[in-house]
């Protein structure tokens, strides 16, 4: 297998198809029954499209220069922040933390984890390491030509590979709707824990940390702590 072949390589958040988009978006209504049942979820419901709505003339220049000019991705960009801000309003800061955290961790991760190869996928490369650092590389492409955030490979090595991001388009939405922190447990929370237990699943370590919490910046950091066997890199 070619590394490119791998599933949506290459490919980020504003790549997704309308399949993918309605698998996640099935996920998050699944994971907000079970937490608010069916009035509660109407409630948020009529909430989300007063948020949302409320967006709807605010200038959103500055991302359309930093390249986010697919208003269908905006769009859906400023539903999710919506939603997080809704459900903030409904039940509280802490409560709505929880909820998002334990949806990110259960029904969106399952959805989002189909979208993406398994570690049993890279453990077919000669060398693993290589190949998720090559495929997070190819990601970090598509979410920075996209306009969705800027990543910087900041770190590159035979078992290390880190990034990070000082321009995030969700970040600054968020700052619109009056709080930074409405993105991480629905957004960034659930990177951290596909992405935690794909290392996990191949033995590296993972640590982040995030703007959306106060950081300078959003940092991934993946390391091989362990001798790779003497490989010779991916398999052509």
């Amino acid at each position: 297998m070619r590394i490119e072949e791998l599933k949506n390589y290459g490919k980020g958040y504003a790549d997704w198809t309308d399949a993918e988009n309605k698998q996640v978006e099935k996920a998050f209504s699944q994971g907000v029954k079970r937490q608010l049942g069916i009035i509660g979820s109407i409630k948020l419901i009529w909430k989300v499209r007063g948020e949302t709505g409320q967006m709807k003339h605010h200038d959103w220049s500055m991302l359309r220069e930093w390249g986010l000019t697919d208003q269908k991705l905006l769009n859906g960009s400023i539903e999710v922040v919506a939603l997080a801000k809704a459900l903030f309003d409904m039940v509280g800061t802490e409560r709505a933390t929880g909820m998002l955290k334990e949806m990110m961790e259960k029904e969106v991760y399952k959805a989002r984890a189909s979208m993406q190869p398994t570690a049993s996928d890279f453990k077919q490369f000669e060398d693993p390491f290589a190949a998720l650092r090559q495929y997070f590389k190819a990601y970090a492409a598509a979410e920075s030509s996209a306009g969705i955030a800027k990543v910087v490979i900041t770190e590159e090595s035979d078992n290390v590979m880190s990034s990070k991001c000082d321009r995030c388009a969700m970040l600054e939405i968020a700052k619109a709707f009056g709080n930074p922190y409405l993105i991480y447990p629905g957004v960034c929370y659930g990177d951290e824990v596909l992405d935690a237990r794909l290392a996990a699943a191949l033995g590296f370590k993972f640590s982040s940390a995030s703007m959306a919490t106060g950081a300078p910046e959003c940092i991934v950091r993946i390391e091989r702590t362990f001798s790779p066997g003497g490989t010779k890199g991916l398999k052509a």
